[in-house]
């Protein structure tokens, strides 16, 4: 009867053993997940810190760059606070067609 108990003890603590191994790599994963979604949130937090930065510094900017028909790019003002003009690229649609050769992203002018 003892050896029985014994045995069940045995069984029930190989178990449990690997309940918290597998615990742990589960903590590990959701943990290199939350720094993922922290470094992300951190990128986004600085875009819109550029966004409302470069709204008010660079405006007169902008608006100059418009007037003379040259269009700054808005993912580049965005992503690494600089400013880089827009090409004109042909479009099928009538819908104006923008490229920017910094960081290779395509847009349409807003209706």
């Amino acid at each position: 009867m003892f050896n029985l108990y014994v045995s069940a003890l045995k069984s029930q603590h190989d178990i449990l053993e690997r309940e918290v191994a597998s615990a742990i790599e589960k903590r590990a994963d959701a943990e290199a997940k939350v720094q993922r979604l922290n470094d992300q949130l951190a990128e986004k937090e600085v875009a819109l810190g550029r966004v409302r930065e470069y709204t008010v510094n660079d405006y007169h900017q902008i608006k100059q760059m418009i007037r003379e028909q040259k269009y700054p790019c808005p993912f580049c003002l965005v992503r690494s606070g600089y400013i880089h003009e827009l090409t004109t690229i042909a479009s099928e649609t009538d819908k104006d067609l923008f490229y920017c050769h910094e960081c290779k992203q395509e847009c349409e002018a807003p209706e």
